[in-house]
Parts: C-alpha cells; structure tokens; sequence
C-alpha cells in the first residue's frame, strides 16, 4: 500500500500500523509458490433513468 488517497499522513501511518499486518497474513494464507491466484471479473452494466413524471 503506497497511499492513502487524498488522506493525512496520520492517517495512513494508523492504516499501515493496524491494518496492514492482518491484510498481509490473509495475503501470506492464500499464497502460493507463484503467488495469489487472481480471477479478473468485468461486467458492463447498462441502466436507462426512468422518464421524467
């Protein structure tokens, strides 16, 4: 995790002490010999408004 978008460096420096270990052990338990399996899902959604009342 190199940033924390748009927030204080407090900020990021908390994510990085409290959440970034436990992120790092699923990672660790899901790894394999050439890494973690990665399964790409794209979907296209199209949506119409409802006219106008």
């Amino acid at each position: 995790m190199k940033k924390c978008f748009g927030q204080k460096n407090s900020l990021q420096k908390l994510v990085w002490q409290q959440c970034l270990p436990d992120v790092e052990d699923i990672f660790r338990q899901h790894a394999s010999d050439r890494g973690l399996k990665v399964i790409n899902y794209h979907v296209l959604l199209y949506g119409q408004s409802p006219p106008a009342a």
